[in-house]
């Protein structure tokens, strides 16, 4: 019997300390519950911020990258303009150098067109002015 009542007493004592358990368990649970309706705005307010966090690190990446390529196009872009500056000018020198030599050729052209008019007066008639205008080359 011994046996029976150190049984019984120990049943006796699991079944206070389970209860004991189980009102600490729903203190426990109430006691969450408030800190959870304490600390709700504040989860929120977290979740907002680490949202605009990442998003606001993310188009600050994007805006670095970006950066990084338009000053990559403005290097770029200040070689090449000395590059097209330098073919420009020497385009410009090459067409002065074509209209000198047209200027040219028209001056004695015109000049040889006068000496031709001003033999044709004094000579014969206009039909070899005719035929000296076009045997000249342009």
């Amino acid at each position: 019997m011994k046996d029976q009542a150190k049984f019984d007493h120990l049943n006796e004592i699991f079944s206070l300390r389970s209860k004991a358990l189980e009102k600490e368990e729903a203190n426990c649970k109430k006691i969450e519950d408030k800190a959870n309706l304490l600390t709700a705005g504040y989860m929120k307010r977290y979740q907002t911020l680490s949202e605009n966090f990442e998003k606001y690190t993310k188009e600050i990446e994007d805006l670095k990258r970006m950066k990084s390529v338009y000053e990559t196009l403005y290097e770029q872009e200040k070689v090449s303009m000395v590059k097209r500056k330098n073919h420009l000018e020497n385009e410009i020198i090459i067409f002065k150098e074509k209209e000198r030599k047209l200027q040219r050729r028209y001056k004695r052209y015109k000049e040889q067109l006068t000496l031709l008019q001003n033999e044709n007066i004094e000579g014969n008639g206009n039909n070899n002015v005719n035929s000296v205008n076009n045997g000249i080359k342009t």
